[in-house]
């Protein structure tokens, strides 16, 4: 009776839903102080429905799946990482944190190479994702969207149907060229390494545009003596998400494709985002609990669609945080993305050393507020 029971599970899917109560992640009760003795916010909890089918997590559409990623933005790294925990499957975002304390070892060099970089406090954590997808991806960067399984990076997007998920593993994992799948967007051709910078003025410039989305631009700053050291990293990176479709269906090179003199690109992006991720941490691989402050002036333009700003701030908690921010239409609209491809005309990086200051910069609380990163583009 056990056995079937199992069997019975194994094959039907895994619902689960954490009961927490919906709380802004500003607002908290002290549960304990970390380790510069300022208070850590108590724990919270969620209502979050994630349905596992097959081995992967499962969404009906990529607008559900935006809205989960949207979901876990409201909390704090450590309920993040015990809902991760909670899940029957391993997720890229769990792989990751064991990268990072045991090294990529046993991991096939396939998976190393589309999704792990080196860290800037030592040793290899992810870049070939955003953090924020990779709590929904499995260990090997797939996810069910549909009727459609899809492997995700940032470069680099394919699918395939839901029966020919094993084949579809076993090319990702062993390094198989995917073109007999369905490429949806391609990045490859112009897909630059990871950029690890130290600047003493603290201002860092990206590419404007949309080619760059492969690249994570990276900085890392330092303050104090070395027996008393704080330190700061941060990375930046522009994402886009393509719709998972059946190339057959929809004829066309994939966004980015090499579609020849006269070929247009046929796939559909399901969204953009830039996401900004910050590190404490005190000496290599010794991160530190405290609260970081992100803030994002960002100008989109689009031939068709004009341009419009996009600011935001918050203020979450953790070791290595990352929080995104979606492009989702033109200013004043409540319609999801347009197909067509916005680029980044204009990042602001801002002045002022207050954290109500604007412009696109991040800092946490042991580096002080006069020790922004700030962002801009060229």
């Amino acid at each position: 009776m056990l056995r079937r029971n199992s069997l019975r599970a194994i094959s039907a899917f895994f619902l689960f839903s954490l009961l927490f109560a919906c709380t802004k992640e500003n607002d908290f009760t002290p549960t304990s102080l970390n380790e510069d003795g300022l208070a850590i916010p108590q724990t919270r909890q969620i209502v979050l429905p994630v349905e596992v089918k097959n081995g992967l997590v499962a969404f009906n559409d990529t607008k559900s799946f935006k809205e989960a990623i949207l979901t876990l933005q409201e909390y704090n790294q450590d309920e993040i990482d015990n809902w991760t925990a909670s899940l029957p499957i391993t997720t890229l975002y769990a792989k990751k944190l064991e990268v990072e304390e045991n090294g990529t070892a046993g991991i096939p060099e396939a998976i190393v190479d589309y999704f792990y970089g080196d860290a800037p406090y030592g040793g290899k954590t992810l870049t070939g994702v955003n953090q924020s997808m990779s709590m929904f991806l499995d260990q090997d960067g797939l996810i069910t969207i549909g009727d459609r399984i899809s492997f995700v990076t940032r470069f680099y997007q394919v699918s395939t149907s839901l029966d020919r998920v094993e084949e579809f593993r076993n090319a990702i994992r062993s390094g198989s060229p995917l073109e007999a799948f369905d490429v949806n967007l391609d990045g490859r051709h112009f897909m630059p390494s990871n950029t690890l910078d130290q600047r003493a003025d603290r201002f860092v410039s990206v590419e404007c545009g949309r080619l760059e989305l492969s690249r994570v631009y990276s900085y890392m700053h330092r303050r104090g003596s070395k027996r008393n050291q704080r330190n700061h990293a941060m990375y930046f990176d522009l994402d886009m998400y393509a719709e998972p479709v059946n190339t057959d269906s929809n004829p066309g090179c994939p966004i980015f494709g090499d579609c020849g003199p006269t070929g247009d690109p046929a796939q559909s992006v399901a969204w953009q985002s830039v996401a900004l991720r910050s590190i404490s941490y005190k000496k290599p691989n010794n991160k530190y609990n405290t609260r970081h402050n992100l803030s994002w002036d960002i100008l989109w333009t689009n031939d068709g669609a004009g341009s419009f700003n996009q600011t935001h701030k918050t203020s979450p908690w953790g070791k290595d945080i990352e929080r995104i921010l979606f492009l989702t239409g033109p200013q004043g609209t409540d319609n999801e993305i347009d197909p067509t491809i916005f680029t980044m005309s204009e990042v602001r990086p801002g002045s002022g050393d207050n954290l109500s200051s604007d412009g696109t910069w991040g800092t946490h609380r042991g580096m002080g507020d006069d020790h922004k990163i700030r962002w801009t583009c060229d």
